[in-house]
């Protein structure tokens, strides 16, 4: 799991500082990364029983929610935004549910989003 949490560190890291977020597009493999990444968290929640304050799981929910803040910028989606505000209110009230809920909502919205920008027009269609 440590392993997990220093690679998630990275990629926000990397994200964070891309050149993607600064031209105000993401690209599909930004996504992709988010979508894996966020997926990763979530198994690692699992596993943890106990989220204290200023643990590595925490310092990588912290990541997450000031990232996705970062996203909104860019992605002026309502359902988005209150995924985003459900992650952050949780994570503020270290109300594990609410930032589970916010996670799940927030993957679902990435990949609506990229069925959007990259499914499409790459003449796929979601079946599901």
């Amino acid at each position: 799991m440590k392993r997990n949490i220093i690679k998630l560190f990275l990629f926000l890291g990397l994200f964070v500082f891309s050149s993607s977020v600064y031209a105000e597009k993401l690209t599909c493999s930004d996504y992709e990364e988010m979508q894996h990444d966020i997926s990763e968290l979530i198994d690692d929640l699992d596993r943890v029983h106990n989220i204290n304050e200023g643990d590595e799981i925490d310092k990588a929910l912290g990541i997450v929610v000031d990232t996705m803040q970062l996203v909104l910028d860019y992605e002026r989606d309502a359902r988005f935004h209150r995924a985003v505000s459900k992650l952050s209110k949780g994570y503020a009230d270290m109300n594990r549910e609410l930032f589970e809920e916010g996670l799940d909502t927030i993957l679902d919205s990435i990949e609506r989003l990229y069925d959007r920008d990259c499914s499409r027009k790459m003449g796929w269609v979601n079946l599901d």
